[in-house]
C-alpha cells in the first residue's frame, strides 16, 4: 500500500466531485427539463446576461473548489489513518 499523499487525494476528490456536478445538470437537463428551459427564458429577459453568467461560473468554481479541499483534506486522513492502522497491524 502507498502512503497517502495530498496532491493525490486533492486531485481524485476534485475529478470526483467534477463528475457529481456534471450528473446533476445532466440530471436536471433529463428529468427537470421544464427547470432549465425556464432559467434559460429568464436569462434571455434579463439585460445583464454577462454579468449573470460570470456569476453562475464563479459560484460553480468556488463550490468546487471549496467542495474539493473539505472533501479532500477528510479523504487524506481518513487514507492517512487506515495506513498507519494497516502498517502498525503488519
Amino acid at each position: 500500500m502507498k502512503t497517502p499523499n495530498f496532491r493525490q487525494a486533492i486531485k481524485q476528490t476534485s475529478l470526483f466531485i467534477l463528475t457529481i456536478m456534471v450528473l446533476n445538470v445532466i440530471w436536471k437537463l433529463i428529468f427537470n427539463f421544464h427547470y432549465i428551459v425556464e432559467l434559460k427564458n429568464e436569462l434571455l429577459d434579463n439585460d445583464h446576461k454577462g454579468l449573470i453568467i460570470l456569476v453562475f461560473l464563479c459560484t460553480a468554481l468556488f463550490i468546487w473548489i471549496m467542495a474539493t479541499l473539505i472533501f479532500g483534506s477528510l479523504y487524506y486522513f481518513f487514507k492517512k489513518f487506515t495506513y498507519k492502522n494497516n502498517s502498525a497491524d503488519e
